[in-house]
């Protein structure tokens, strides 16, 4: 063993750095070879026996060959760490390859080591210092990339875990179905508008005859004009379509409007998104109302010895039924939507009702106006009046004359019912 310390002179340089010459002094890998200095078993510097030119230059030093390591950096700079490791295959004779850092210069190494004598090294070299600078720029890359990505993700499950609480608290029906027509998706209002559980949803499409789905007037609702199947057929979206589910004696009706679901970059639907409002109580009112009206209807056109005529606020007739037609002479599409009242008054009769009122600017003074600006709103206005048929003959009649209120009491016209007190005047 050589304790460390010793001179290299006094060392000497065995034929071995001639022969590594002769083979490695025109390689552009960089290559030194050097014997292991052990004290006891601990290595503890080296001595360099040859170094080629692209060594040489790799680490900016020359002249080498016979001199320490501790004696190339008197500071101590030396890398205990890779002293360790090509002592190891200095003394197993078994060959490393490692890449290095080189404090002293920042630079990175790839390093092959193996021994051609036992206590010896050759090292093979090369600066890859722009190559782990690029890994590193790509690792910094990829962990910036990973970061975003995560963000991205993590606003994506929050955005996620936003719509599905939107999707689950929503006061309305929603359904999401495929082209094919499959239910993907439901929320609780939809089960409950529908009478249906969620698990009875699993498996079914909303073409499933078992529907039931029929028009407002009985129709049934063919499949391909289901409101969402309409919406990705054309990529329009539906609005406000009225159907009806169940049997007859227990129909649910709602107003659907579906949207088309794209995927990005596709200009065709893939599913629609459809939303619900159980509407079944205003169809059932109109539906009553309706009745309602036919009855009424029905009741105007059999009361053929009372007369009843209704205006709008305008004054124009808007219903003249088979009484009026019969007492006063004219037809139904000779007044409805033409005359006013004050046209079948007798001049005399209109000259006297037109000074009860007071006279207010802009007051209207002929047919029902006159009579009803002289009582309070809340009155029905009565009293006999003369009236002019078509025919140029007269009639002396009672009239009742009552304003037409909304909900909400506003006046939207007036009723005149007029009952025959004295048969016909000749003309």
């Amino acid at each position: 063993m050589t304790p460390t310390g010793r001179s290299a002179e006094a060392l000497g340089t065995p034929p071995l750095g001639e022969l590594l010459g002769n083979l490695y002094e025109h390689v552009q890998s960089g290559v030194s070879c050097s014997r292991i200095i052990f004290k006891g078993e601990e290595p503890v510097d080296r001595l360099y026996l040859y170094t080629n030119s692209a060594f040489r230059s790799q680490t900016g030093r020359d002249n080498l060959v016979g001199r320490l390591v501790s004696e190339v950096h008197p500071d101590g700079e030396a890398d205990h760490d890779l002293l360790v490791r090509l002592a190891r295959v200095a003394s197993t004779g078994e060959s490393d390859v490692f890449e290095y850092l080189d404090r002293s210069t920042g630079q990175w190494f790839s390093v092959s080591a193996y021994s051609p004598v036992a206590g010896h090294v050759v090292k093979v070299v090369d600066n890859i210092t722009e190559r782990k600078r690029m890994e590193s720029e790509r690792e910094n890359y990829r962990q910036v990339l990973e970061r975003r990505v995560e963000g991205q993700v993590q606003d994506l499950r929050e955005s996620e875990e936003r719509f599905r609480g939107l999707f689950e608290s929503l006061p309305v029906g929603v359904m999401i179905q495929a082209a094919n027509g499959e239910i993907i998706d439901v929320n609780m209002a939809a089960c409950n508008i529908l009478h249906i559980t969620m698990d009875e949803f699993a498996g079914m499409t909303g073409l499933d005859s078992a529907w039931k789905p029929v028009h407002e007037d009985g129709s049934p609702f063919p499949a391909e004009e289901h409101p969402a199947m309409v919406a990705i057929a054309t990529g329009k979206p539906q609005q406000g379509v009225l159907m009806g589910v169940g049997e007859a004696n227990d129909r649910t009706w709602i107003s659907i409007s579906s949207q088309p679901l794209y995927r990005p970059g596709h200009p065709i639907p893939y599913a629609a998104l459809s939303s619900f409002l159980d509407v079944t109580s205003r169809v059932r009112d109109n539906q009553f109302i309706g009745i309602l009206n036919s009855h009424y209807l029905d009741i105007l056109a059999s009361s053929t010895e009372t007369a009843v005529i209704g205006t709008d606020l305008n004054g124009i007739v808007t219903l003249f039924n088979p009484g009026a037609q019969k007492m006063l002479g004219y037809s139904e599409d000779e007044v409805v939507g033409h005359a006013a009242p004050e046209e079948f008054l007798a001049p005399a009769q209109a000259g006297a009702i037109a000074i009860e009122p007071a006279r207010k600017p802009g007051t209207p003074l002929g047919g029902l106006y006159p009579s009803r600006s002289a009582v309070p709103p809340e009155d029905n206005f009565q009293r006999e009046m003369t009236y002019l048929r078509k025919d140029g003959s007269k009639v002396k009649a009672t009239v009742c004359i009552t304003a037409v209120r909304t909900s909400r009491g506003e006046v939207t016209g007036h009723f005149a019912v007029i009952q025959n007190i004295g048969g016909w005047e000749s003309k």
